[in-house]
């Protein structure tokens, strides 16, 4: 399985969609529990769904942002505007809101505030937009374009950390990136990080408590 979300809350990590040895896209969910080393299904997502995004929200429920999904035809994919939202305690998914724009590939990461999409390619062309879904926010539930990308890219790395969102890597369109770069959504300040050793598009950034780390990844070789 690849092309699929991950997310971990409350010592389990929630997997979500995915692309199976073939091509076929799946609508399937999964949890698995780190404290008994056990997998579980949970429900499907409403489609199947692949270059999908997930993030945590502040009050604890999982977001899915964007993906390809099959075209009617079933003989290609089309990118997807809607942003889901999974409760763990029902065991149901919902369509909560509309995507600015159709996205896959994008990062999407979670904080106090809300939820943040980032980058990705809406089906023509590679975005560079930084937009906050405010979920619990005295405006309402609405997305807001806070900032750009120093280039547009998608299946790039992100993580929150102190309050700050760090952003790596990714894919151009023609080749892998090395960038790294900062954003803090308090202040709007955004700055560049010295560049990863190696070009990777399609990593995983994760935060352990001491420092961020840079994992797999590999568009044009692994």
């Amino acid at each position: 399985l690849t092309r699929y979300a991950m997310v971990e809350k409350g010592g389990q990590l929630y997997f979500s969609g995915g692309e199976q040895a073939g091509g076929a896209i799946s609508a399937d969910a999964l949890a698995y529990d780190l404290t008994t080393n056990e997998w579980r299904a949970i429900a499907p997502l409403p489609r199947p769904l692949s270059n999908l995004a997930a993030a945590v929200s502040p009050d604890g429920r999982i977001y899915v942002a964007g993906g390809s999904t099959p075209a009617d035809d079933e003989q290609s994919t089309v990118v997807t505007d809607q942003l889901l939202e999974y409760d763990p305690v029902l065991n149901l998914w919902r369509t909560v809101a509309t995507l600015p724009y159709p996205v896959a590939g994008a990062a999407l990461v979670g904080d106090d505030v809300g939820v943040y999409l980032i980058g990705g390619w809406d089906g023509g062309e590679m975005r560079d937009d930084i937009w906050r879904y405010a979920t619990d926010g005295p405006g309402g539930q609405e997305w807001e374009l806070l900032d750009h990308l120093e280039r547009a890219r998608a299946f790039l790395g992100a993580v929150t950390v102190g309050g700050e969102i760090y952003i790596v890597g990714g894919y151009d369109g023609q080749r892998e990136l090395d960038l790294a770069e900062v954003y803090a959504p308090a202040t709007g300040v955004r700055r560049l990080l010295p560049s990863l050793s190696t070009p990777r598009g399609g990593l995983s950034l994760v935060y352990d408590g001491l420092g961020i780390y840079a994992l797999g990844g590999g568009w044009t070789q692994p």
